[in-house]
């Protein structure tokens, strides 16, 4: 069945927000480290005696206008070109398809982890309604606090058992230096049930089934003795995966924090150093990167709602 020609201007508007979003995203990096006191040079330990050669090299001595203008003709061309100091002299593309896979696994663990957590959150709720008031509080804690409050409550706990002889001392002693798969397993947790906020999640998806469950075709295919079970989750996907989508923005952000906290090496970590050492090129690059990717999630989503 053709969709009707109405139905794609919502499409063809997220199109226009697709490409207006990755470019802003860069744009709005540049600006952003092209307003903040100092710049790259600062940050090397000779930066002052190397200034007049450097400013030079990386363009730093053009207005900041002139400067976004030549990095976006660049950028359009393919050429993000290199890390100042990060990576000195390093592609920046080599940088970041270098720490992208690590990223996105732990993006999509975190998603899958989540969904399933929703699920579990969801049939609890059924048997225990306290439940989805809970999770929406205690989910809706900031990722930073939830990691530093993880790492801190299961060292000490640790601690504890280890001087009391009552464990031996794990391989993960102490989070969170010490690379294990539990490391990673908790940074995973973190990113699906705080990042997206797991209980807000919950109550979304809780309020659209029982709009369904009342839904006149619901309630006709019951007549019928049709599958309502299967009829429910078709017309439950598209909602659920807009709230997915919707949480991707905040668990692109948490990314960064929780890779910093955790030692883990990924574009998160990367973009914090980048931002850190005044790596414009890198961080510009990175932003939009991630626009890209939330950006494409999104319009990926609505056109498998026509």
């Amino acid at each position: 069945m053709t969709a009707p020609a109405g139905v794609w201007v919502p499409i063809l508007s997220r199109a226009l927000t697709f490409a207006g979003t990755v470019v802003g995203a860069a744009l709005f990096v540049h600006v952003l480290l092209g307003l903040v006191p100092g710049d790259a040079i600062d940050t090397l330990p000779n930066g002052d005696a190397l200034r007049p050669l450097l400013a030079a090299e990386w363009g730093l001595d053009q207005p900041l206008p002139r400067r976004i203008l030549t990095a976006s003709l660049r950028a359009f061309s393919g050429e993000l070109g290199t890390s100042l100091t990060t990576r000195p002299g390093a592609a920046v593309s080599g940088l970041i398809l270098a720490a992208a896979p690590s990223s996105l696994m732990l993006v999509f663990t975190a998603s899958l982890a989540g969904l399933a957590a929703t699920i579990a959150t969801l049939l609890t709720a059924k048997r225990f309604p306290f439940v989805l008031p809970i999770t929406s509080f205690l989910t809706a804690i900031p990722v930073a606090l939830a990691a530093l409050m993880a790492v801190n409550g299961i060292n000490a706990i640790t601690f504890e058992l280890v001087d009391a002889d009552r464990i031996p001392r794990p391989e993960w002693f102490a989070l969170p230096g010490q690379d294990s798969p539990f490391r990673t397993a908790l940074a995973v947790g973190l990113l699906a049930c705080f990042s997206s906020q797991l209980g807000n999640l919950a109550t979304r998806t809780t309020g659209v089934g029982a709009d369904l469950a009342t839904a006149g075709f619901v309630i006709a295919e019951q007549a019928r003795g049709g599958p309502v079970g299967l009829l429910l989750a078709r017309h439950l996907a598209v909602p659920v995966l807009r709230a997915l989508s919707a949480g991707v923005p905040s668990m692109l952000s948490s990314l960064i924090v929780v890779e910093r906290s955790f030692g883990l090496g990924g574009c998160g970590a990367l973009f914090w150093t980048a931002v850190r050492e005044r790596d414009w090129p890198l961080a510009a690059a990175l932003a939009a990167a991630a626009a890209l990717l939330v950006a494409g999630i999104r319009l990926c989503v609505d056109i498998f709602a026509v």
